[in-house]
C-alpha cells in the first residue's frame, strides 16, 4: 500500500516537470528519497492527509523543498549509453498483429 498523500506528491513530481532534469534511471531513487525527506523534515504529508486538499501553500512548500533537495541530491555519473532527459531513443509502433486487444460487451436491460 502506498499512502494517498505520498501518491499525491509523486504525481505532482511527475506532472509538474520536477523530474524533467533527472536521469531516467534516477527517477525512482530520487522520488523515494524525496518522500523520505518529506516524512522526516516537514509536515506537508500530514497536511495533505488531514485536509485531503492540495492547496497553493502545499504546492509552494513542495516547490521549495524539491528545489533544495535536488541541489543536495547527488545523482550518479550517467553511463554513456544511458538516455538523458529529453534525448530518449524514438520507438516504432507495435505491429498490428502483435497488439493484444480485448472487447468489452455491455448488456443493458
Amino acid at each position: 500500500p502506498f499512502p494517498v498523500e505520498e501518491q499525491v506528491v509523486s504525481i505532482w513530481l511527475g506532472t509538474s516537470g520536477q523530474l524533467d532534469d533527472v536521469a531516467v534511471n534516477d527517477v525512482r531513487k530520487l522520488e523515494g528519497e524525496f518522500l523520505e525527506h518529506l516524512r522526516q523534515s516537514t509536515e506537508v504529508l500530514s497536511v495533505i492527509k488531514e485536509t485531503s486538499k492540495f492547496e497553493d501553500d502545499t504546492r509552494a512548500t513542495l516547490e521549495k523543498e524539491i528545489e533544495h533537495f535536488k541541489k543536495a541530491y547527488a545523482t550518479r555519473t550517467p553511463d554513456e549509453d544511458e538516455p538523458q532527459p529529453g534525448h530518449e531513443d524514438e520507438v516504432e509502433a507495435l505491429e498490428e498483429e502483435k497488439r493484444a486487444t480485448e472487447q468489452i460487451v455491455v448488456q443493458r436491460s
